[in-house]
């Protein structure tokens, strides 16, 4: 199941066909468990004897039709309404009977959403695109989430910037992944609202928004450093969803800080910022060690404690604790991009190689006197 429904017929039969290794096995084998015995009719009946459901265009939905819309005439296939039909009256979504009969109607008003968007213009008859369609569509967002973030961060623009008011309407959009809510959340989400509510930059009171609340609780907690095992204790949900949420948050981050640089200069710095913490999953204290390659977050948080909080106070640092805390690789390879980045690239050079030697010796050392020591069969 995915939240509370079954997962499609077709899925099932997707991953079950992927059964068997090609070429090498000579049939795969694909299990489904019930959890009860009398579940077991009941799995074939749902799964291996049904029929697969019904292929629907993504069009339907009229926020992926916009979008489409869009990109047609960004990318240049249509700059007429005319055209725009033309070019649909071939699509699937076409040939669907439901839909054939209300294509035109459904095509005009997606283009009038655009138009007043401020994502096309139409004049004489013919289309084109505004700056903020083009960078809509370049940016792969549907034109509800563009829309949405170019209104909150041209009315947010000069306040204090609220990373989780932030993250709670990003978690908004239509393009975001967000967890299920269970009954067991509600008390955890009335009291983050309680605490919180000030800063959120979205105030509809729906299931979705209450979902996002959740949503953007977990990255925060990610971007904070809290532990994976403890967000999945204190929310329910598994690690591979709270990837999957910060993949897909990382991707809007992106586009919020190109469209904050559009609408709103003033939030693209913070959004550069959350941006890097997401993707990191690291306070802000340690974006500079994390810009580092081979510095992730659990790395940088070592070297923070010990004093060390950005790439110049790592060229400076005794070379033999950053061995001890780094490993003698790591530490070569980090000192090295540091130095590319900061200069002082021959003497500290120089200095790490002779740490590393002397790591290489002591290990080496360490080996010998092991192989010397006697055992029970040199008696």
């Amino acid at each position: 199941r995915t939240g509370m429904n079954k997962i499609p017929v077709m899925e099932y039969r997707q991953m079950a066909g992927r059964a068997g290794r090609p070429r090498l096995d000579p049939y795969g084998e694909a299990v489904l468990i019930a959890k009860e015995e009398k579940r077991i009719d009941e799995l074939f009946e749902e799964f291996i004897n049904a029929p697969a459901e019904d292929i629907k265009s993504q069009c339907q939905r009229e926020s992926e039709l916009r979008g489409h819309l869009l990109a047609l005439i960004t990318s240049g296939f249509a700059s007429t309404r005319d055209e725009v039909s033309a070019f649909m009256e071939r699509s699937f979504y076409a040939s669907q009977k439901a839909v054939h009969r209300r294509l035109d109607r459904n095509v005009n008003k997606a283009l009038d959403f655009l138009a007043d968007a401020g994502m096309i213009d139409e004049v004489a008859g013919n289309f084109s695109y505004t700056g903020f369609g083009a960078l809509s569509s370049r940016l792969y967002l549907m034109p509800e989430t563009a829309l949405m973030m170019k209104a909150a961060f041209s009315e947010h623009a000069g306040e204090n910037f609220s990373p989780f008011g932030v993250l709670h309407l990003l978690c908004m959009t239509p393009d975001m992944f967000r967890f299920y809510l269970k009954a067991s959340d509600e008390k955890l989400v009335d009291k983050i609202l309680t605490d919180r509510c000030d800063e959120l930059w979205s105030e509809e009171c729906t299931e979705e928004f209450f979902a996002a609340v959740k949503t953007a609780a977990v990255a925060e907690e990610w971007a904070s450093e809290v532990s994976e095992d403890m967000i999945s204790e204190r929310f329910g949900v598994g690690g591979g969803d709270i990837h999957a949420a910060v993949e897909n948050l990382k991707w809007l981050l992106h586009a919020a800080k190109r469209i904050s640089h559009e609408f709103a200069p003033s939030l693209e710095a913070e959004m550069n910022t959350l941006e890097m913490r997401i993707a990191n999953g690291v306070k802000e204290e340690l974006i500079p060690l994390i810009s580092l390659k081979g510095i992730g977050r659990v790395r940088a948080r070592r070297l923070f404690s010990r004093g060390i909080t950005n790439p110049t106070e790592l060229l400076a640092a005794d070379k033999a604790e950053l061995v001890s805390i780094l490993g003698a690789a790591t530490t070569e390879n980090v000192l090295k991009e540091a130095m590319r980045k900061g200069g002082m690239k021959k003497e500290r050079d120089e200095e790490l190689d002779d740490v590393v030697e002397k790591n290489e010796e002591a290990a080496e050392q360490t080996k010998t006197e092991t192989k010397k020591q006697p055992t029970l069969f040199d008696f």
